[in-house]
C-alpha cells in the first residue's frame, strides 16, 4: 500500500516541481504570487509589492494552469482606448538579474493595426539602488488573428543596441525560435534578464521561453548599470505613435495565472552566447517607441 501511495504522490508533485525549468542554479526566490487577489497576499518574500490602481478584474477561467481557480485580468473593453492594470514588484536592493516565470493569455478582439502592446517589464526603475534608470519590457507584436510574437522591447533612451537589435537597436526579436505564440491560449513564458555592468559595457542578457522552447537569446546588450531589480505588469495597448489601443476591432484581454520571481547571480547572466539576429523585423510590426527615461 505505501508504494502505490508514494507513487501517487510524485505524479502528482512532479509538475509543480518542474514548472520553471529554466530558473538557475543559485536563484533565490523573491516573489510567489498565485494573482488570485490585488495585494498578493503571502507570495512576497522580499521586496515591495504595488497595485496601482486595483482595478484588475479577478475572476475563475474555468481552466487556469497552474493555481486554482482565479487569475487576474486586465483588459480594454471596446471602442475605449483606455483600460487595464498596473501592478508590480521591486526588490530592497540591487539585483545582477531576475528569473521570471508566468502563465499568460492574450485574447484580441478582431484585427489590429500594425503596433505593439506592453505586457511585462524586467527592469531598474523604483529602487535604483546604485543603478541607472532602465526599462525593458516583453512586447506582443503582430496583427495576425490566430498567432502573435513575444519580442523583448528596450524603452530607455541612450542605450545603444544597434548591434545586435533591430528597429534601431531597440527591438530584441526571437532569434533562436519563433516565439509565437496562440491568441487565447495559456502561456508559459520563462525569462532571465540581467543588467550590463555599465551603459556600454554589452554584457546584458535577455532569453526567454515559449512553452518551454527557447525563443530568443541575447547576451551582449546594454542594459543599465549593475542592477535589474523590478517587475512590472503594464499595458500600452496596440503600440504608441498615436494608437493606444485604437487598432483594436474588439475586446482585448491579458490574463495572468501564477508568477514567480527570482534573484540570480551574476554568474548565471551570461552562460551562453548571443543568436546573430536576423536582420530586420521578421515579418511582423512597428511602432515602438524608447523613451528616455521611460517607465511605461
Amino acid at each position: 500500500m505505501l508504494l502505490p501511495l508514494l507513487l501517487l504522490f510524485a505524479l502528482w508533485a512532479t509538475p509543480t516541481f518542474a514548472q520553471w525549468a529554466n530558473e538557475p542554479s543559485g536563484a533565490t526566490l523573491v516573489l510567489n504570487c498565485p494573482m488570485s487577489a490585488a495585494d498578493c497576499v503571502g507570495g512576497v518574500v522580499r521586496g515591495t509589492w504595488l497595485d496601482v490602481y486595483h482595478n484588475l478584474t479577478y475572476f475563475d477561467p474555468g481552466n487556469a494552469p497552474l493555481s486554482p481557480l482565479i487569475v487576474a485580468r486586465a483588459s480594454l473593453i471596446y471602442p475605449n482606448t483606455t483600460g487595464g492594470g498596473e501592478l508590480g514588484w521591486w526588490d530592497n536592493q540591487a539585483d545582477r538579474g531576475l528569473y521570471m516565470g508566468v502563465y499568460f493569455r492574450f485574447t484580441a478582439g478582431g484585427s489590429s493595426i500594425p503596433g505593439f502592446t506592453k505586457l511585462f517589464f524586467l527592469r531598474n526603475n523604483a529602487n535604483l539602488a546604485g543603478g541607472s534608470r532602465t526599462n525593458g519590457v516583453f512586447l506582443i507584436g503582430g496583427r495576425d488573428a490566430v498567432t502573435r510574437q513575444l519580442v523583448f522591447g528596450i524603452n530607455t533612451g541612450g542605450l545603444n543596441n544597434s548591434h545586435v537589435c533591430g528597429g534601431g537597436g531597440e527591438l530584441c526579436y526571437p532569434n533562436v525560435s519563433s516565439g509565437n505564440f496562440t491568441i487565447g491560449q495559456w502561456v508559459k513564458l520563462e525569462a532571465i534578464v540581467c543588467a550590463s555592468t555599465t551603459t556600454t559595457a554589452q554584457n546584458g542578457t535577455a532569453r526567454w521561453w515559449i512553452n518551454g522552447v527557447e525563443a530568443g537569446r541575447y547576451t551582449n546588450l546594454n542594459y543599465g548599470s549593475g542592477s535589474t531589480n523590478e517587475f512590472w505588469w503594464n499595458q500600452t495597448w496596440d503600440g504608441e505613435a498615436g494608437l493606444n489601443g485604437k487598432g483594436f476591432t474588439g475586446d482585448v484581454h491579458q490574463d495572468v495565472d501564477h508568477l514567480v520571481v527570482s534573484a540570480i547571480p551574476a554568474s548565471a547572466c551570461n552562460t551562453t552566447t548571443t543568436i546573430d539576429n536576423p536582420a530586420g523585423a521578421p515579418g511582423l510590426v512597428s511602432g515602438f517607441t524608447a523613451t528616455v527615461g521611460g517607465v511605461q
